[in-house]
């Protein structure tokens, strides 16, 4: 995968390691892969098939460990709702997140802004892949 101004520094397996024992979970097998060669960033394919809510994304970043912005630690204050279920992976450019959840590993969607028709305050949250892997495999261009 080719990230557009990827000059960020790669996270270290200790930071990392230190990152999971904070979160008090490891992190899925691909995700954590993923980090350790990137630590976040922008994809140069950055298009994503929402399935759920029949519709398409554009990723605007991918968040890291322990960076200044886009970090993952930050984002996790705006998931009140969804705190201990999810973790935030990345964003579009409007503020909506991509979700990491915890226990299935599974990607979703969260439309924090309801820009989607069948959004509500109560179901806000769409299912895009099964796993962080299968995500990145279906990045596609604009």
């Amino acid at each position: 995968m080719k990230f557009k101004h990827d000059n960020r520094p790669p996270v270290t397996v200790t930071q990392l390691a230190t990152f999971e024992a904070e979160l008090g979970f490891a992190l899925p097998p691909s995700y954590r892969e993923f980090l350790l060669h990137h630590n976040g960033g922008r994809p140069s394919l950055p298009r994503f098939y929402i399935p759920d809510c029949e519709s398409y994304a554009l990723v605007d970043d991918l968040m890291g460990v322990y960076r200044e912005e886009a970090a993952i630690d930050i984002w996790m204050d705006e998931l009140e709702e969804h705190r201990g279920r999810f973790l935030p992976i990345g964003l579009d450019s409007e503020g909506n997140l991509l979700l990491l959840e915890i226990e299935s590993g599974k990607i979703y969607y969260w439309d924090s802004g309801r820009y989607f028709d069948d959004s509500t305050d109560e179901v806000n949250t769409c299912w895009v892949a099964d796993d962080f892997g299968s995500f990145i495999s279906g990045l596609t261009g604009r």
